[in-house]
């Protein structure tokens, strides 16, 4: 079963990848962009990577450049994963209405 996620972005192309800034919309207006609506849809191939955590909702820490993402764990997450605290997950993203 493919898992998706509702949250919102910042617009614009950093590195080809048209979304970042993920988050609810006052984060992403806090980083002074204006909120889409985006839908991030579980993708082996997909660009975006982030870290679902265990027990929660939505991924977080998504990022459009795999090395940018693993940058943000001393060991690129392995020793999380490794303790069960939860995923690493690929994705893709489509804005919605």
């Amino acid at each position: 079963m493919t898992r998706s996620w509702r949250m919102f972005a910042g617009c614009g192309s950093i590195e080809s990848r048209p979304f970042h800034r993920f988050g609810d919309e006052r984060t992403v207006r806090f980083c002074g962009l204006e909120p889409v609506a985006v839908e991030l849809t579980e993708d082996a191939e997909g660009g975006y990577y982030g870290w679902l955590p265990t027990g929660r909702d939505a991924p977080v820490m998504i990022q459009g450049h795999e090395g940018i993402f693993r940058m943000q764990s001393p060991d690129g997450f392995r020793s999380r994963v490794e303790h069960s605290d939860g995923e690493i997950v690929r994705m893709s993203c489509r804005a919605v209405d």
